[in-house]
């Protein structure tokens, strides 16, 4: 990120949602990414919804806290077409996955993202993270396999997930991620409604 934007960035109100979704939600909402986790504030989820109502983008609560829930943001046909690969259906159903419809997927992946953070809250040793959630959230399979087999560590790169395999690849993709993110806050620097940025980008979606 520039000098220029990282100021933009500092004068920002980053407890208000809308700044939130930019600097945590620029790639999926420009339609180069399938999806993103964010934390909403339970005073600010109607104000979400009504955003995302007529969008091209849907929405579904992974999880809810005490004053914030859990939200991904997702690309419906990219994360049903990301459904459809046999070897992310192949994992999916070695993670104990029954019925690998869009629907199913989501819900179980809830139910395993709650226990998660139950068994935390609990204090009990040995968590299983639910790991296919990088695939939900549009992490190669690859780097999802690289990143159980080492535990996290050993990446190649670390940037919006961590990469263990085609490395420069990633990288050029992450600059474009950054890319977006940028122009999304020079926008909103600029004076440009959410709404109205949303409104132009899930056109050309659907276009």
């Amino acid at each position: 990120m520039c000098k220029e934007v990282r100021k933009m960035v500092c004068a920002m109100d980053t407890q208000k949602m809308e700044n939130q979704l930019v600097l945590q939600c620029a790639p999926v909402m420009v339609g180069l990414k399938v999806s993103n986790l964010l934390q909403i504030d339970h005073k600010d989820l109607r104000a979400f919804c009504t955003m995302f109502k007529d969008t091209e983008l849907s929405f579904f609560a992974l999880h809810t806290g005490v004053s914030k829930s859990t939200i991904l943001l997702y690309q419906r046909d990219k994360l049903m077409d990301c459904l459809e690969n046999s070897e992310i259906r192949d994992f999916l159903a070695q993670r104990g996955y029954e019925d690998l419809s869009l629907y199913h997927v989501l819900h179980e992946l809830r139910i395993r993202y709650g226990n998660y953070f139950r068994d935390k809250q609990e204090g009990k040793e040995d968590l299983e993270f639910p790991h296919e959630m990088g695939l939900i959230l549009g992490y190669p399979l690859e780097d999802v396999v690289g990143f159980m087999e080492n535990k996290g560590k050993n990446a190649l790169l670390t940037g919006y997930w961590k990469v263990y395999h085609r490395s420069w690849e990633k990288e050029a993709l992450f600059q474009k991620f950054e890319q977006a993110k940028e122009t999304l806050i020079r926008l909103m620097n600029l004076g440009v409604e959410l709404p109205e940025i949303l409104n132009i980008y899930c056109n050309a979606m659907s276009a």
